[in-house]
């Protein structure tokens, strides 16, 4: 984790601190955009906690390589794992109900006819405390369960494993999340998010 800046989202989520961390977004996009001239691509998030998990990672607490524990091979993930379980520290807490927030906010800089451009593709994604999930689990099965949709209505073509940004219709997939209460724009053209309400 490297690169920390404090970024504005928005509410609910509003300014945070983030570090550039391992996606596959920059694995993917500068091939999937190279005609466009892509020069520049890297993902950055950031949330409660991100400082601790920094922390931990300089550590070396998040290693898969066993190290020599008076005789003993221990790899530092397995014995941090251990630890937060024996701690009761993975997940929200029995009784605690967890409404959290998420957005995304995608920031490309360019020219058009010469003069710069600026926009952002903006995504806000609410919490399903009904179903007991957070904003990621939820985000994270919608999206791939709209993906799947898609493909069952021949709306995808390609075969094969294909990074999303080549192959998933951008039309039919935000209409599908705006049905599950994810709200999405291009600013511009498109006018910003709604103020946001609790839901």
């Amino acid at each position: 984790m490297s690169g920390a800046e404090e970024f504005e989202f928005g509410p609910p989520v509003g300014r945070t601190r983030v570090y550039r961390t391992l996606h596959s977004e920059p694995a993917t996009l500068p091939e999937s955009l190279r005609a466009k001239g892509i020069r520049h691509c890297e993902w950055k998030e950031g949330g409660p906690g991100i400082e601790v998990l920094r922390t931990m990672a300089l550590l070396g607490l998040a290693s898969d390589q066993p190290l020599d524990v008076k005789g003993q091979k221990v790899a530092p993930r397995e014995f941090t794992l251990a630890l937060l379980r024996r701690g009761k520290l993975l997940g929200a807490p029995e009784g605690v109900t967890v409404n959290d927030w998420e957005l995304f906010d995608i920031e490309v800089k360019g020219t058009k006819g010469g003069k710069p451009v600026l926009r952002h593709a903006i995504g806000r994604f609410p919490p399903r405390p009904d179903w007991h999930l957070t904003a990621t689990e939820y985000v994270v099965g919608i999206a791939g369960a709209v993906g799947a949709e898609l493909i069952v209505q021949g709306k995808v073509r390609e075969v094969g494993v294909v990074p999303p940004e080549r192959c998933i219709p951008p039309a039919p997939f935000r209409s599908a999340l705006a049905k599950r209460r994810v709200e999405t724009t291009i600013t511009p053209p498109e006018p910003p998010l709604p103020p946001w309400k609790e839901k």
